[in-house]
This record gives C-alpha cells, structure tokens and sequence, in this order.
C-alpha cells in the first residue's frame, strides 16, 4: 500500500492520539494576527480547576496521550502546572505554548520539578520593531526574558516564528538570536488570515513557499550542528500519515469545553464545534454530536491528499 504524506498542520504522533487545548482565552497580548481572536478579559465560564481534571480523565480513558496546552496565554491560569502536573500522573506527553512573558524564577522552578516534553515559546521578530509590529508594544524584551529563564534551566524550548511580511526578509537573523538565546529548535510557519485577521492580506508574506522553503533549507543545512530548525508546511516535512487523523487521533478542544475534530477548522469556522462541553457531556457524547458526525462523514467520503481544513 502507499504511504502518502499528507500535509496537516500539526504534529501527529506516530501512536496514540492528540489533543490541542486553549486553556483559556485570555491574553496580555493582542496580536494583530491572533487565530483565536483572544482577549484581555478572563470568560467567567472557562473550565475550572477541577473540570480541567475532569477533562484529562476523559481523554485519558479514550486513548488520548499527547497534551498540547495552548490558549490566549496559559501562564495566566494560576492553576496551569497544577493541571500540567495532573497530566503527568496519567502518563500524558505535555507541551505548552506560551508568549514567555510571565514566566519567572518561580515558575521556572516548579517547571523544573515535572516532566514535561516542552514550552514552545512564540517569537516573530529579531529585533523590538519586528516583533512589535504584530504583537504589539512591550512584547519585544518581556519574551526573550522569559526564554532566558527558560534555557538557563535547560528546559527544552522551541521557537516558533511565524513569516509575514515585516520579518520575512530577516529569517537568518531570527536564526542568530535564537542561537544567543541557546535555544533548542526553530520552527517556521507562514501567517494566514484567518481568526483576528480573517480575509485580511495587509500582513501576509509576499514571498511564496516555494521561496520560503529553499531559503529554509539553506539555513538548516548552514546551521545544521547548531541548532534544529525545520517549518510546519513541506508535506514530507513533519508527518508521516496517510489520512487526515481530525476527529479520531486528533481533537481541538476550546476553554468552554467545546470540542472540534481539528484547529484548523475553528480558526475559519465554527461550523464543527460541538454544541455541548465537557463540562456536562463526556467525550464520547460529545463525539457523536450532529456537528462532529458532519464532519467525519464528509471525511470519510473526500478522500484527499491535502489539509481537508483547506478545502471545506
């Protein structure tokens, strides 16, 4: 049988199933390009501690054993490592993504304490215009702080940089401050109008992918014994899979507890979210909504090569 690559936007495992959980809404930020359009304030009907717990044991038991924590920016939850560390006793690989900029010496140690896969910090600029440009004033200084924190405990840290048309000429430099910043791993992707910027091309790179992954590969094999850098849109790059695994190896959940088969899908469309949370229904309730069922029908007769995410 052949295996065709099939260019999804996330990394699937290889066993096991996948989650994605924006464990809040909330941000001390405000990017220009934000998918989720975050906010400033906290929704008063976010999932609580113990519903947070509630969640893993229900993921736990349908054979979900990678955890990527997301949001909004989900140090801002006081409770965050609690719920990490709640993972972990169920054998879950966990990974947060984070802006850094509230990660301090105290955090840094409890951090140190649990075994977590990694913190994917989100930088876009080698320098405070770049970088402020799209995430706004007073991003620049607070992230690369929260980045030192994180390598001077040689906790695994990755970089993920986002190309748009105000870096995407200064990739190397990118490069060179994430190799000061001793960094572990560099991973590009391209910004797209969808969630705060939907339909909106004022930012978009003007550089096609085609330029976009030669100039990459220059710089992976230039820096090859320095750093890893790789990008999250070259087909063979990333994933090995021959299906698209939205709704049965991989899930989206929201921080209402709304679940839907995949991110991208919500990023353009709420159409496939479920109706119900986790807060009331179980997974498997929640899995044969109307809103999921839509979704894995279509699937399941659409065979295709490409992001189904793009297409529908």
């Amino acid at each position: 049988m052949e295996i065709i690559n099939l260019n999804c936007k996330f990394r699937i495992p290889l066993s096991g199933k996948k989650v994605i959980w924006e464990i809040t809404n909330q941000c001390n930020y405000r990017c220009k390009y934000c998918i989720f359009n975050c906010d400033y304030a906290k929704n008063d009907k976010e999932l609580d501690t113990n519903e947070c717990f509630k969640v893993i044991d229900d993921l736990f038991q349908n054979g979900y054993n990678y955890l990527k924590i997301t949001g909004g920016e989900p140090f801002i939850r006081k409770d965050l490592l609690e719920i990490v560390k709640y993972a972990i006793t169920k054998d879950m690989h966990v990974d947060i993504s984070t802006n850094a900029s509230l990660i301090n010496h105290e955090i840094i140690g409890e951090i140190s304490k649990i075994k977590i896969d990694m913190i994917h910090v989100s930088l876009d600029g080698h320098n405070i215009d770049t970088q402020e440009e799209i995430r706004g004033a007073h991003t620049f200084q607070r992230t690369i702080d929260g980045i030192k924190h994180l390598t001077n405990a040689s906790i695994y840290t990755r970089v993920g940089a986002v190309i748009f048309k105000g870096n995407e000429n200064h990739l190397e430099d990118i490069v060179n401050l994430v190799l000061d910043l001793k960094v572990n791993e560099l991973i590009f992707s391209i910004m797209m109008p969808v969630g705060r910027m939907l339909d909106n091309y004022d930012y978009v790179t003007t550089k096609t992918q085609e330029e976009l992954t030669k100039n990459i590969e220059i710089l992976k094999l230039k820096y090859k014994d320095r750093l890893k850098i790789n990008y999250n849109w070259d087909k063979t790059n990333i994933n090995n899979i021959s299906q698209c695994p939205a709704g049965d190896r991989f899930l989206y959940i929201n921080n209402l507890g709304n679940v839907a088969p995949c991110t991208w899908l919500v990023t353009k469309s709420n159409k496939y979210l479920s109706k119900g949370t986790l807060k009331d229904k179980s997974l498997i309730e929640i899995l044969k909504e109307k809103e999921i069922q839509e979704f894995l029908n279509y699937k399941n007769t659409n065979i295709n090569k490409e992001c189904i995410g793009d297409i529908i």
